[in-house]
């Protein structure tokens, strides 16, 4: 009877430190989703379209319409011209195998909200029998910019320590809060974004020897709240191939248009505040807690990759496109979470404790 009390007890007193560094513990992090890949740099990239620009493999560099905010590049925003409210949610299926193990998950959530406003009233350019050579849209969106979910555990067998559980979890991520202008001046169009990157995620490492009847299991916990500003600026030219009208609008005659378009983004600089709680502790027997690093209010510093991508679009009644996009990467790096041991993906360089 004892032993559950000291069990209790020392959940108990590992959640008070825990919720005074700002942190969960292993067992009550609870991933959306499960993507290994997460856990290294700030997590896996969003996609930065929303659904109208999904319905077309995600073609944003040329994409634009009167009734949709295209997200990924700025000047389709001269085109607007009806206010666009829009709400995304999404729902993945996604499935993991190695070896002669497979495991699946579904996982789903509200994705973005946004709200975009012509600020030309094409109705009014209607009535007075003006042609619209000029259009002026503005949005504010707030939409994910990477996601961290993943819960791993592999079990092994050590010499000396016979079964030994390792049990990695991560939930989080960051989000982009935007705000958009595009300018049109007849066929051509021109956009600024200001974004503000923002986000928190909780990363836990724990070991457990199963087979050894006194042992301390080891539980490593950061959380890491990150911040930074972007820019980001676009350009379209749209190339009227049929009859000439005094204004688009949805193209529901099937007149053909070709639409070009390019963006590039800043590579911002990224700053980082972590709290850390590493610990032992054996729920069997009545010994204390061994906390052997604790921290909160470190802070760190880097920048991310920019991002830059052209296309071509080209309309009627269906529309065909192809938008690449890279990532520079020059000289990108961070350190969200500095420790002993450096960890690197493609246009991004990790410092994480392992």
């Amino acid at each position: 009877m004892s032993g559950i009390w000291n069990r209790w007890l020392i959940v108990a007193v590992v959640l008070a430190l825990g919720w005074n560094l700002g942190i969960a513990q292993n067992y009550y992090i609870q991933p959306k989703s499960n993507s290994p890949y997460s856990r290294f740099g700030l997590g896996d990239p969003a996609d930065p379209y929303f659904a109208a620009a999904a319905g077309m493999a995600g073609i944003g560099a040329s994409f634009n319409y009167p009734s949709h905010f295209n997200a990924v590049n700025p000047a389709s925003l001269g085109w607007l011209q009806v206010t666009a409210f829009e709400v995304g949610m999404y729902t993945r299926y996604s499935g993991l195998r190695t070896g002669g193990e497979s495991s699946s998950n579904w996982s789903g959530n509200l994705n973005y909200f946004s709200l975009a406003i012509p600020l030309k009233n094409p109705i009014n350019q209607a009535l007075e029998r003006q042609k619209n050579k000029f259009g002026w849209g503005t949005a504010v969106a707030l939409q994910p910019y990477t996601n961290v979910g993943y819960h791993v555990e592999s079990v092994a067998e050590l010499p000396g320590a016979g079964q030994t559980v390792t049990s990695l979890k991560g939930t989080g991520g960051t989000y982009k809060l935007g705000w958009s202008n595009g300018l049109r001046f007849g066929a051509l169009s021109f956009g600024l974004e200001a974004g503000y990157l923002f986000g928190k995620a909780t990363y836990s490492r724990r070991v457990e020897f199963d087979s050894l009847d006194v042992s301390y299991s080891t539980e490593l916990l950061d959380e890491t709240s990150l911040k930074s500003l972007q820019w980001k600026t676009g350009v379209q030219y749209t190339l009227d191939l049929g009859k000439k009208t005094p204004a688009k609008w949805v193209n529901d005659i099937g007149k053909p248009v070709l639409t070009a378009g390019a963006y590039f983004s800043n590579a911002p600089e990224l700053t980082s505040t972590t709290s850390r709680l590493y610990y032992r502790d054996n729920f069997d027997l009545s010994a204390p807690i061994d906390t052997f690093a604790s921290a909160s209010g470190v802070e760190a510093s880097g920048t991310l990759p920019g991002e830059m991508g052209f296309g071509l679009t080209y309309e009627k009644r269906i529309n065909f496109g192809s938008a690449p996009s890279m990532l520079p990467g020059n000289g990108a790096s961070t350190a969200t979470r500095p420790g002993p041991k450096a960890c690197s993906i493609p246009g991004v360089s990790l410092s994480a404790a392992n």
